[in-house]
């Protein structure tokens, strides 16, 4: 029994959908006087930092100047590509003994696909 391998290589088509997150910054001027300054805080899908300056009047006081607003966006899109995949096959060659004296029997082959 004698047993050979053989690899192709065919070109494949990748359609799938691919998900990622893109940031909006939006600055919103405030101008408000505060007594302390506010923690970053989540609303929704938009985290808040606040932004204070001292501003120096007959006392010192802090002032929210202003929030920047980092909103999360989910954005799915379309993604092709062809990529090379390799496929082997491997045949296998039985040989038979000779039921006649001295005759050649013809040698079967059986070819096995896989992946």
């Amino acid at each position: 029994m004698r047993a050979s391998t053989v690899t192709r290589e065919h070109e494949h088509r990748i359609d799938e959908d691919l998900t990622h997150t893109r940031v909006e910054i939006q600055r919103v001027p405030i101008g408000r006087p505060i007594d302390t300054a506010p923690p970053v805080r989540e609303e929704g899908d938009t985290t808040i930092l606040s932004v204070v300056e001292e501003v120096i009047v007959i006392r010192r006081q802090l002032v929210l100047k202003e929030e920047v607003r980092i909103r999360r966006v989910q954005v799915a899109e379309r993604y092709q590509d062809n990529v090379t995949v390799r496929q082997q096959d491997i045949s296998v060659t039985r040989i038979e003994a000779s039921t006649t004296a001295g005759g050649n029997a013809p040698p079967t082959v059986d070819t096995i696909h896989g992946s």
